[in-house]
């Protein structure tokens, strides 16, 4: 029978040889895979190559600090100023998911309310970083003379302490240098107000202006631009309307009394002494030479004046104390024609020239009503009485003493209603003239 033939003996070898090496292989990969398997869960585990650094962004401060410890870590905080989250982690430092070996540090940053730092005298500029740095986007700035130096932070909105987002808006509040501010040509109102804002002291006086509106600040010493200290004085002229004649009693109390003063001084009346009632009201005499004597008070009626009573220092009358009335003793060198006849055209010249209209009434020493009970006999005199508005008048002419007098007064006509009128038959005429004239 025929032999069966095999292979070379040389390739029979090595197929066998191939077969045994790739079970080699196969075994040697399950070998690697499994312990690259083993090496990656035991790292996993953190059994290991350090600890994670945990994701711990927004849990409360307490829960932050705790997963990093139980990490194995040691925990230093840092405060980060936040708008929402305030007392919630924010994150850390390295950052989440960072190996580390156990025992090293980790920084944990805590969210906490931007709080207004205290900035009061420190440099704009600085005090514009230090608000940058706490994530201020809207820092604004105004300014405002002051004492202190200029360019330093004098105030600030939000104050210093508070609590700000992010996006409010923060002013600081800047010291310029304290000048005089242009205010010439502006409203009394305006320049005082506009002084006042700056820390200044406006005081006022005022002129007769023909050509300026009233009220209006004609100039101002110092000047405009000049640098003061807080608190000091400046005085404003101020245009003034004013009576159009000094007779012109009635008129004098449409404006105020820092006005008169002025007035009364460029009209030639001079201050003998005044003070204040115990109502308030301003009681001063005045005196010229060839004008007559005006006085101001609450008795207009009386031809007595009490000098040196309550005596003030300085003129009341520019301080603005107010007055119910007014007295003028004309000099003889203005009493009209036919005065010491006691006539009605002198009364009517009187009238005239203190420009006064609307008489009711005219008593003489025969027809003046008069309290009952003995009286002496009364000198010859006629009174006339009239109302303007809110005031009364009353125009007196008198032979008294061997001479003639003529006495013109103006009131608010509220001054009579607390008079007792009913023993002179309800007249201020007769009140005014018996007071004058007859009583003693």
């Amino acid at each position: 029978m025929p032999r069966e033939r095999s292979g070379p003996p040389g390739r029979r070898g090595v197929t066998e040889r191939w077969g045994t090496a790739r079970t080699v292989l196969a075994v040697l990969l399950a070998s690697t895979f499994l312990c690259g398997a083993v090496v990656l869960a035991t790292y996993g585990l953190e059994l290991w190559g350090g600890r994670t650094v945990p994701d711990v962004a927004f849990k409360n401060h307490d829960a932050a600090v705790a997963a990093l410890a139980a990490k194995g870590f040691a925990v230093r905080e840092e405060d980060v100023p936040v708008d929402d989250g305030v007392g919630k982690a924010v994150g850390t430092d390295p950052s989440a998911g960072t190996r580390l070996a156990a025992g090293s540090e980790v920084l944990l940053r805590v969210g906490v309310a931007r709080i207004m730092p205290d900035v009061q005298g420190v440099p704009q500029d600085e005090a514009r970083r230090a608000l940058c740095d706490l994530g201020a986007q809207d820092v604004r700035l105004s300014y405002r003379a002051s004492d202190a130096p200029p360019g330093t932070v004098i105030s600030t909105e939000p104050a210093a302490g508070a609590s700000f987002r992010s996006t409010d808006a923060v002013t600081l509040t800047v010291a310029q240098a304290l000048t005089v501010p242009y205010v010439v040509g502006k409203t009394e109102r305006e320049a005082r107000l506009q002084l006042e804002s700056v820390g200044l002291s406006p005081q006022v006086r005022y002129v007769t202006s023909a050509d300026k509106d009233q009220g209006t600040v004609l100039s101002c010493d110092p000047a405009p631009g000049s640098a003061l200290a807080a608190g000091t004085t400046v005085a404003l002229v101020v245009s003034a309307h004013s009576p159009t004649d000094y007779h012109h009693l009635t008129e004098y109390f449409a404006y105020n009394p820092r006005i008169l003063s002025g007035y009364l001084s460029d009209q030639g009346f001079s201050l003998k002494s005044n003070y204040v009632a115990g109502d308030g009201t301003l009681q001063a005499l005045f005196e010229s030479d060839g004008k007559g004597t005006l006085v101001l008070g609450s008795r207009p009626y009386s031809h007595t004046f009490a000098v040196g009573r309550g005596k003030a220092a300085g003129d009341l009358l520019s301080q603005g104390t107010p007055f119910d009335g007014i007295r003028l003793d004309l000099p003889s060198s203005e009493l009209p024609k036919g005065a010491s006849d006691l006539s009605e055209a002198a009364v009517s010249a009187v009238m005239d020239l203190c420009g006064l209209t609307g008489r009711l009434q005219t008593v003489n020493q025969d027809t003046v009503a008069r309290p009952e009970g003995p009286q002496a006999e009364p000198a010859s005199f006629v009174c006339a009485y009239g109302t303007m508005g809110d005031t009364c008048w009353t125009v007196l002419i008198a032979n008294e003493q061997g001479g003639t007098r003529a006495t013109v007064t103006a009131a608010r006509t509220s001054l009579y209603e607390g008079v007792n009128l009913r023993p002179f038959g309800g007249s201020v005429c007769s009140f005014v003239a018996y007071s004058d004239a007859c009583a003693t």
